[in-house]
């Protein structure tokens, strides 16, 4: 496993993504080497979404699954990627996570509904290699992607992330019946670190707009999906 890593995160409405833009890149740098990427993830859960309700119960240890790939300009379809499987933990505010690499197609990976067979085949054929057991009742339940602008602060040296266009491209007919793409009206930036992030542009982010929220892309798409579109009331904190 990495080291554990503290995030804390604050979220604005989309409208807010150019303002949250200019002002991370007013106090950061862009990341030397990945400044800014789409990021994609298949998530599993079972078809009762026990993954989801450990985080609406609020359960203090938690563990999601996910297939990871990034996009790279310029690849044909037929090009292969290397995509990621994931075992991401918390513990309270910390987080972990384990991965294994795996090469697979673009064209497949990029378009196939998520009732394909062939994605399941591909996490247990991979699950024994991993450090930690992955229940059996897995299936892919939405594929999630959104934009990434990476930065470096440069008081502090920890990395600040800022994610916007964040959709559900593709959402399991089996879990979500007649459930088409749709996108979150969200903007969030994130801190990472090791032990607990300091934040001394906190206050900047408050009156751009921002609070701090305990929040999952995956937990509040498949809350919408549940709630016909309806976002989770925010419990705010600064």
């Amino acid at each position: 496993m990495t080291l554990l890593v503290n995030e804390r995160k604050f979220t604005a409405h989309s409208l807010d993504t150019d303002r949250a833009l200019t002002l991370v890149g007013h106090f950061c740098e862009p990341d030397p080497v990945y400044p800014r990427g789409r990021v994609n993830s298949i998530y599993f859960d079972t078809l009762h979404l026990a993954t989801f309700k450990e985080k609406i119960e609020g359960d203090t240890t938690k563990r999601k699954y996910r297939l990871r790939w990034y996009d790279v300009p310029g690849d044909h379809p037929g090009a292969e990627l290397t995509a990621f499987l994931e075992i991401k933990y918390r513990y309270g505010s910390a987080r972990d996570k384990i991965r294994k690499t795996l090469p697979v197609r673009k064209d497949w990976i990029t378009t196939c509904p998520l009732h394909d067979p062939d994605i399941v085949r591909l996490l247990y054929e991979h699950a024994t290699e991993m450090e930690d057991n992955i229940p059996l009742n897995l299936y892919p339940a939405v594929c999630i992607s959104y934009d990434r602008h990476r930065f470096i602060c440069r008081r502090t040296g920890i990395t600040v992330c800022v994610d916007s266009d964040i959709r559900a491209d593709r959402v399991s007919p089996e879990l979500f019946p007649e459930t088409p793409p749709f996108s979150l009206n969200t903007v969030l930036c994130e801190f990472k670190g090791p032990g607990f992030p300091d934040l001394p542009w906190a206050g900047s982010l408050y009156h751009a707009g921002f609070r701090i929220r305990s929040f999952s892309k995956y937990g509040e798409c498949i809350h919408q999906i549940k709630h016909a579109g309806a976002p989770t009331v925010i419990r705010m904190s600064i």
